[in-house]
């Protein structure tokens, strides 16, 4: 298969699937893949809890754009799976839409997130608890805060709830996106 110098940056609440869909379609585009995530908790030798701990969410979040934008700056194609709050910083949305890349937007109901965290043994190192509010609160709570600046960046927005990683990446590729 080509390469496909296309950037691709899947945005989305927690346990939405940016992370396999993005390996998915990776392999699909023969692009490599980065997770922001992953990468930052690699770069600090640390989980992303233990950085919520130690050094507080503002540094992470000064962090996930730094990387962010280093991610975006790579010469040739790539497909990023994005930490859910990525888009909810103004800096992090003009730097998706100046890269060119195209937007997917993955979203999932607070009852279908809720379960997939819980079924997620790495839950607590991976998603620490962004507030106070028992989880389903916090994530109806973080969805209503992010909405907007998901929608505001989404190219295109997949329900993920009922289907496949499979399908999704199936409905990517076969997007009729500019």
């Amino acid at each position: 298969m080509e390469s496909n110098p296309r950037r691709y940056c899947l945005i989305g609440y927690r346990a939405c699937g940016k992370t396999t869909v993005a390996r998915l379609l990776s392999r699909a585009l023969g692009l490599e893949m980065f997770d922001t995530d992953e990468v930052i908790a690699a770069e600090e030798g640390r989980t992303i809890a233990e950085i919520f701990a130690d050094s507080g969410e503002e540094y992470f979040r000064r962090k996930e754009t730094e990387v962010l934008i280093r991610l975006l700056r790579r010469p040739g194609g790539c497909v990023l799976a994005t930490g859910g709050g990525i888009p909810a910083r103004e800096e992090n949305r003009r730097a998706i839409r100046a890269s060119g890349a195209l937007s997917v937007l993955l979203t999932a109901q607070p009852r279908t997130i809720l379960r997939r965290m819980t079924a997620d043994a790495r839950n607590d190192q991976t998603r620490p608890a962004l507030t106070a509010l028992p989880p389903e609160e916090e994530i109806r709570a973080m969805l209503d805060r992010r909405r907007g600046y998901y929608k505001e960046l989404a190219d295109l927005t997949l329900a993920t709830d009922d289907k496949t990683p499979e399908e999704l990446v199936h409905e990517i590729l076969e997007a009729r996106i500019p």
